[in-house]
């Protein structure tokens, strides 16, 4: 099996290779059942006016989450690509250790994690709480069940892409 992931990693590798700028997506999440801190990263690219999406790892990362080990994390991880550059632009959640980890690189925030806070707070318990009856509400969530239902139908339709993408999905 090792020969078989080394072939096709040196066979991505050297498409890489040809390629001047990079859009770079890493999130960090912990495993629900072994508890380990996993880190995701993957590169975007346009290539004859195509876009690709390539998961680059999906790698334990059981040290602190501080900035200075995530860059190193993903340093180490775009170098052992080809594919660090320094005009590479990198997405990621709002969190400050994220922020302060490609503080030197042009960052973008995910719109998808800044419409989930968006969303979060106008659903929020307080947000909702004027004229909503006791059982049109959630409790435990603090949203109205409709909302809730909506969320989770929408959770059940993403979670086969996100799994098939390495990508965390809540």
């Amino acid at each position: 099996m090792d020969g078989v992931v080394e072939k096709e990693k040196g066979k991505l590798i050297q498409q890489l290779g040809s390629v001047s700028q990079f859009g770079i997506t890493t999130d960090l999440w912990t495993h629900d059942h072994s508890s380990h801190s996993c880190i995701t990263v993957t590169c975007q690219y346009i290539e004859s006016f195509t876009i690709h999406s390539q998961i680059l790892v999906t790698r334990v990362l059981d040290t602190k989450h501080t900035a200075e080990n995530i860059r190193y994390t993903v340093k180490t991880v775009l170098e052992e690509f080809s594919a660090m550059c320094h005009s590479n632009v990198f997405v990621t959640d709002n969190a400050s250790n994220m922020k302060a980890a490609f503080r030197e690189f042009s960052w973008v925030g995910c719109a998808c994690h800044n419409l989930n806070l968006v969303l979060a707070h106008a659903f929020s318990k307080k947000a909702c709480s004027a004229g909503t009856a006791d059982d049109f509400f959630d409790e435990d969530i603090g949203m109205p069940a409709e909302v809730v239902d909506l969320i989770n139908n929408c959770k059940e339709i993403v979670r086969p892409v996100c799994s098939s993408l390495h990508i965390g999905c809540q």
